[in-house]
């Protein structure tokens, strides 16, 4: 699940009119399921209060009801739980660096950065011009989900490999490629969870009949704690299928499916950072990759 935070100064204009705005781009796309959409004020001029009437009549000009949304505050511990924070404009951007200094997961943008056209969304706080604002709040929704990803609108399918077990040998050849692994490890795992000889499995993102991303889950992905288990392993897309969204479904999937059979947590020992702060992981310890002359930093998902 993907999971964005709009903000503004109040919260009872931009930012619900961006809230509910990627919520009917998302439901018409069919994928409510895979996002969490929310707002957020940065100050308290108006918690408690309901979005303000002429941004309230713009969304019903455009078919979108807002019924129940009031003003609530941003807190720090909206950082953990959301993997996109996103304002209107600098005042927004310089009120978020101070509520979450450094934004050391890479979490915070303005929306209109995620066009062509990087700008401030029009505050008709001021302008009165609640039209306008509606353009740049639309521009800006449409844009951050088209590059996001809406990988279900463009056909692909996201499947374990116990739905697909005829891709067996074809799945471990592509995680051979891809890391070097052997071949006969993969076959050997994928054939234990095959068998139900063990719940940690293998997912794929498919693109027709290619599989396009991919990765596992195993007792230990190759380090000294062993104490850390189970791991998200061999975590990869195809460079040309990349900045779609694909690493978050998979990494979602594969979370879900193990919580539903009561394992929880899960750790994932990788070398980069800011990159699975946006899927709700989050930064435990290092850790001794074998072989590797420097530790690696270990992540968990509880």
């Amino acid at each position: 699940m993907t999971r964005i935070l709009f903000v503004c100064h109040g919260n009872i204009c931009r930012s619900p009119m961006a809230e509910f705005c990627l919520k009917d781009l998302v439901r018409k796309s069919g994928r409510t399921a895979a996002f969490q959409i929310a707002s957020a004020a940065l100050h308290t001029d108006e918690i408690g209060n309901p979005v303000y009437p002429p941004a309230r009549r713009e969304l019903a000009a455009h078919g979108i009801a807002c019924d129940g949304k009031t003003a609530r505050l941003a807190t720090r511990a909206d950082y953990a739980r959301w993997d996109y924070i996103v304002g209107m404009d600098e005042a927004n951007r310089r009120d978020l660096l101070r509520l979450f200094p450094g934004d050391p997961g890479g979490k915070i943008s303005l929306l209109l950065d995620w066009t062509d056209h990087p700008r401030p969304v029009a505050d008709p706080w001021y302008t009165r011009d609640f039209a306008t604002t509606w353009r740049d709040v639309l521009d800006g929704c449409t844009a951050l989900l088209r590059r996001l990803g809406d990988a279900a609108a463009n056909g692909f399918a996201f499947v374990s490999l116990r739905e697909k077990p005829a891709l067996l040998h074809a799945a471990a050849d592509w995680f051979h490629g891809k890391w070097r692994v052997p071949r006969e490890a993969y076959e050997t795992c994928m054939g234990a969870y095959l068998r139900r000889e063990t719940e940690l499995g293998w997912y794929l993102c498919l693109d027709g009949d290619r599989i396009v991303g991919g990765l596992g889950v195993v007792e230990n992905d190759f380090h000294d704690r062993k104490d850390l288990a189970p791991n998200i392993c061999a975590v990869y897309t195809e460079e040309a299928y990349r900045r779609r969204g694909i690493a978050g479904r998979l990494l979602d999937r594969a979370v879900e499916d193990l919580r539903t059979k009561g394992i929880s947590p899960v750790y994932l020992l990788t070398d980069l950072v800011g990159f699975y702060e946006r899927y709700g992981w989050a930064f435990l310890c290092l850790a001794q990759g074998d072989g590797n002359p420097a530790p690696s930093r270990m992540y968990v998902h509880m």
